[in-house]
């Protein structure tokens, strides 16, 4: 008689969680990622924040070390965990050549667009799927562009031949 080994979505997610406590830390994985089908529902979790983790049969439910609501996941909407950095933004994109300048700041969650030379162009924002979600222009030399309406998630902004990757929380 041949006998079948069966894991169920809970304890191969257990199973890789509790590998990945074991093998060696950087300093940039201070976070514990749930990874989802869609990337703008993937969700992350600072590793000094949680109290603890729970495995119920139906979600993982994290607890927040120290008050606040706990988060419920439930494991048809989890495609892998890991843990790694949070991503706020790639440096700064500069071009020399049009003195244009483009800024992310997650504080505010606005963009800062800054353009000496051509101060009437148009800004766009893509999803990582590359589908428009914001545009409009650049309004002289200091445009201010309001991205908190967006879901978590990676973009990219481009003005004229500036680009700019940058994670909204």
């Amino acid at each position: 008689m041949k006998k079948v080994l069966s894991f169920s979505r809970r304890s191969f997610l257990l199973g890789g969680l509790c590998l990945s406590a074991f093998l060696p830390a950087s300093a940039d994985d201070s976070y514990l990622w749930f990874y989802a089908p869609s990337p703008t529902q993937n969700r992350a979790f600072a590793v000094d924040d949680i109290g603890k983790l729970t495995f119920t049969d139906a979600a993982v439910i994290v607890h927040p070390l120290q008050g606040g609501e706990s988060v419920s996941l439930p494991y048809e909407s989890i495609q892998r965990l890991a843990f790694g950095a949070m991503p706020t933004a790639i440096e700064n994109a500069v071009s020399p050549v049009e003195g244009l300048q483009v800024d992310y700041h997650p504080a505010t969650q606005t963009l800062s667009i800054t353009s000496e030379a051509s101060p009437s162009s148009a800004y766009r924002v893509y999803n990582v799927q590359g589908r428009l979600v914001l545009n409009g222009r650049v309004e002289g030399v200091h445009t201010v562009v309001d991205v908190a309406v967006l879901p978590m998630g990676v973009y990219i902004a481009r003005v004229g031949n500036v680009s700019l990757k940058f994670y909204k929380q």
